[in-house]
């Protein structure tokens, strides 16, 4: 294979930027008070858990799989963090979460890789607690009872590149409960407006990535070189949210890309499926890999958890399609914010298991043809 297929979908064109320009001035939109536009949605989340007023060092659940930026939002509040489990189907642990649910006074429930978790149940674990829905991987998914977002008392969504829709740096807030939009109001209007060079050297960074993930590029440079040595260098110690409303490039694509955004859907979804059928046919029978199936998921990615993870994302790579272990840092990040060795076990095991493939809606029908012919040739 001459190139390299990336897991995530990064692409980005000036004419798209120059149509949402257009498609911004021509429709007179239609503004929801509830909603918040932010540079990103770790930015909502702090704003959303300051809102709570809860007293200091009061303790947030978390779910231990899931990002070093959700973590940070916490400190950022002045709170602490009790971590909760996560079952092998990416949905919180409920026998976990009701050991635990006497020491929290917030909850935020990230519903993992499009995987919506069941809020009403959640709530009556855990009366009485605000609860926050992390959507950043699932916006437009669902569950029996309803979309991702509707449940809680604030919701985020992510916007950024590689997420769904892919635009940009960005992200927004959704206030459900009533009672804490005075205060997240008030915090919003201190955010700082970007100056005009931002917006164009977001473009410009965009439209630099995107190329940068063509498969050639990504395969030869990007990934080898640029990729690896990016996240030697992360240092989450080091690590600061600086807070600012959205871009207006940026908002201006997400309103733009709304108008086909089920278009998109369908076809990751589509792409989901075709993946997930193809599983079924040739890794059911073979022991060490497991995944759920999840007629709701919005297709944003697929995860599964493997035993000999090296080997089957080599396999992948080897064949032009990077596969990769999202989140496999997780136990490490929480770590640095008092996590406990033990204390999520299943979380413990997943890090080391979990596996991702590529199956947005940017992919050609040939790449997901190539997906399901490696899944087929794998041993």
């Amino acid at each position: 294979m001459i190139g390299l297929i990336p897991k995530l979908n990064i692409k980005y064109t000036l004419f798209e930027v120059f149509r949402s320009r257009i498609h911004l001035f021509r429709n007179e939109l239609k503004t929801d008070e509830n909603v918040f536009y932010m540079n990103h949605a770790r930015t909502g989340l702090r704003l959303a858990l300051s809102a709570l007023n809860l007293p200091t060092n009061a303790k947030v659940g978390v779910t231990a799989f899931n990002c070093y930026t959700v973590m940070h939002a916490v400190k950022s509040a002045g709170y602490t963090i009790e971590f909760i489990d996560v079952k092998e189907d990416f949905l919180i642990d409920f026998d976990d979460l009701q050991q635990k649910q006497g020491k929290i006074s917030a909850l935020i429930i990230t519903h993992l890789f499009g995987h919506v978790n069941d809020v009403e149940r959640i709530k009556c674990i855990c009366p009485n607690i605000p609860i926050i829905e992390d959507c950043a991987h699932a916006y437009l998914a669902s569950s029996e009872k309803g979309a991702a977002g509707c449940f809680g008392d604030v919701s985020i969504f992510s916007i950024g590149q590689g997420k769904f829709p892919s635009v940009g740096d960005g992200g927004y807030l959704v206030v459900n409960n009533q009672e804490l939009k005075p205060d997240i109001l008030s915090q919003f209007a201190k955010l700082p407006s970007n100056p005009m060079y931002k917006n164009v050297f977001s473009v410009f960074k965009c439209v630099v990535l995107s190329v940068l993930h063509h498969p050639v590029l990504y395969k030869y440079f990007t990934k080898p070189i640029l990729k690896e040595r990016f996240n030697s260098n992360i240092d989450i110690s080091k690590y600061e949210n600086k807070e600012s409303l959205m871009l207006r490039v940026n908002y201006a694509l997400l309103m733009y890309k709304r108008d086909f955004v089920i278009n998109y859907l369908n076809r990751q979804k589509e792409n989901y499926k075709s993946i997930s059928n193809t599983m079924h046919k040739s890794i059911s029978h073979k022991s060490g890999i497991t995944w759920t199936d999840n007629p709701n998921s919005n297709g944003f990615i697929f995860p599964l958890l493997v035993d000999n993870r090296d080997v089957f994302i080599s396999h992948f790579i080897q064949h032009g399609i990077e596969v990769g272990s999202h989140f496999s840092k997780s136990i490490d990040w929480a770590l640095c914010f008092g996590y406990t060795m033990g204390n999520c076990p299943k979380v413990e095991q997943m890090v080391t298991k979990i596996v991702v493939i590529p199956c947005h809606y940017n992919l050609k029908k040939k790449d997901v043809k190539l997906i399901n012919n490696i899944i087929l040739q794998y041993e």
